[in-house]
């Protein structure tokens, strides 16, 4: 038994060390995709009034017939993410990772490396080199870097896009976007529809139905996994601006703390920090009851199957 571990622990190592040198041949026989640095993502989507779409490893494994622990495979919906990065109606964001990792973290980096050399040639299967993809990252912007620099003028960039603006917040039951902290303080008013925290698609229709019940006026900040990434679509092509914007709420409390990794914020959804067994639970905690009052009053539709 113990040389058998020992040979398959070889093999995997072969396996990977193979993977790593086609990357890096691939890598320099295609040139990188055009993707903007954060503030200036940011930047065109205030100029501009552009819908958002993110794609991360996430949308990649659904795209590919993976599962998510939030988000089961559905061919629907593994379709409608193949149209979106396709499409030219709004800016559709990309992780910042095809050329150098220096600018992220150890962990981060590790990641992304290992993602590239396992997809590198269907990420660039998918990419439209005539596009220049805006930054995944911007709603990812604090833990990941290891110069953070930028964190202050892109969290002020942020809060600007939806000043003076009516907001939808389309969210994850507990995701709890700027509750207990000023992210939307510049708002004009914030109202919530809430979606299943775990295999949201499934109630899409209804979603659509939902986010159509208000006028054309309203900014919609969608935080709801892969159905945020083809919502944003589907609400472009009605003439709504929507942004996909899941995990900002969370990288803003870390900013806040100056967390130097991935912590439990009292009463909001966590996946990441769960599987990675720092917590017991994906919530933990409780709002306190002055921003429990606020949430409750502002959700207007409770999708959630709660």
């Amino acid at each position: 038994m113990k040389a058998f571990n020992i040979l398959c622990r070889g093999i995997r190592r072969a396996i990977a060390m193979h993977h790593k040198f086609s990357d890096a041949l691939y890598a320099c026989v295609l040139k990188k995709p055009c993707i903007l640095g954060l503030l200036e993502t940011v930047e065109l989507i205030q100029k501009k009034r552009v819908s958002v779409a993110r794609f991360g490893d996430g949308e990649m494994a659904l795209m590919l017939g993976g599962n998510l622990n939030f988000q089961e495979y559905d061919p629907r919906l593994a379709d409608k993410l193949a149209a979106c990065i396709r499409s030219n109606l709004l800016l559709v964001c990309l992780p910042d990772v095809f050329g150098s990792l220096t600018k992220y973290t150890k962990r981060v980096r590790e990641f992304w490396s290992n993602e590239m050399c396992l997809h590198r040639r269907q990420w660039y299967g998918m990419i439209d080199w005539d596009i220049v993809y805006g930054n995944a990252f911007i709603s990812r912007f604090y833990l990941a870097f290891q110069n953070k620099e930028h964190v202050g003028p892109l969290v002020s960039m942020l809060k600007g896009l939806w000043k003076d603006r009516d907001l939808i917040v389309v969210e994850g039951a507990y995701s709890r976007l700027g509750v207990g902290n000023d992210l939307f303080v510049s708002a004009a008013s914030v109202k919530r529809i809430l979606v299943p925290a775990k295999n949201a698609f499934r109630r899409y229709d209804e979603i659509v139905a939902s986010a159509c019940l208000y006028n054309k006026s309203h900014l919609f900040i969608l935080a709801a996994g892969p159905t945020a990434t083809v919502l944003a679509l589907d609400l472009t092509i009605l003439g709504y601006q929507a942004i996909d914007l899941g995990h900002v709420d969370l990288q803003y409390e870390w900013s806040l703390r100056n967390s130097t990794e991935k912590v439990a914020i009292a009463g909001k959804f966590c996946n990441e920090t769960f599987l990675g067994g720092k917590i017991g639970a994906e919530v933990e905690g409780c709002l306190s009851e002055k921003d429990e009052e606020l949430y409750l009053s502002q959700i207007c539709e409770d999708l959630s199957d709660l």
